[in-house]
């Protein structure tokens, strides 16, 4: 095997499991959706990735078209089972929105790596198209996990809005929490600026509860 064809032959290996990786991305990303209507910010950009990631997938495609190659059914399919285990297993925490956010920016770099080497394995076929195409899906990539990076902390103080449950009385009581605004307006400039009205329609937090040490 010559050099040319030794590195079309890692490229479409590379690219399968490209291919599979993004598969793997759209089962980790979907459920999350469902689950974070408290994180309006957090749900829209993860939205927005999912219909890149859709998107990455048909450049990908192109790219087997172009070397003559087809992607691997079977590790789209374990790495999309892969996916959702993991999907599954964040769901019955109860830090369920940290933990995604967590795997999320690690995924985004496991992508971002995938992206450059592929690039620079693909620099040495002069397929047409093939580092273009590539570079777009690593730019999508690097802008999430930029996103995520600057938003975990933000994420974080909006968890702690319910992190605390107040004492109670017994155990018939039905469990409250104890929340602060404080964080609201300058953590999530996104928010409606009355902070009731919007507890009361989008958290599982007890207003009642609130904790009005900020003066409001």
């Amino acid at each position: 095997m010559n050099d040319h064809n030794e590195a079309l032959a890692v490229f479409a290996t590379g690219l399968k499991n490209a291919h599979a990786m993004e598969k793997q991305a759209l089962s980790i990303l979907k459920p999350q959706v469902s689950r974070i209507e408290n994180y309006p910010d957090m749900r829209n950009r993860i939205e927005q990735h999912i219909s890149e990631t859709e998107q990455q997938i048909e450049r990908l495609e192109t790219l087997f078209d172009r070397i003559d190659e087809k992607h691997s059914g079977f590790k789209d399919m374990a790495l999309s089972m892969g996916g959702t285990m993991a999907a599954l297993s964040h769901a019955a925490a109860g830090d369920e929105v940290l933990k995604d956010t967590f795997a999320n920016y690690a995924f985004e770099h496991y992508e971002i790596a995938a992206y450059k080497s592929l690039i620079r394995i693909g620099d040495h076929l002069s397929i047409a198209d093939t580092s273009d195409l590539l570079r777009q899906n690593l730019e999508e990539e690097e802008m999430m996990a930029q996103w995520i990076d600057e938003h975990v902390g933000l994420i974080s103080d909006q968890y702690l809005l319910c992190a605390r449950p107040i004492n109670r009385q017994n155990d018939n009581d039905h469990e409250e929490w104890q929340c602060s605004a404080q964080v609201l307006s300058p953590a999530f400039p996104t928010m409606p600026a009355n902070a009731a009205k919007w507890w009361k329609r989008n958290s599982k937090c007890s207003w009642a509860t609130f904790d009005r040490r900020d003066g409001t």
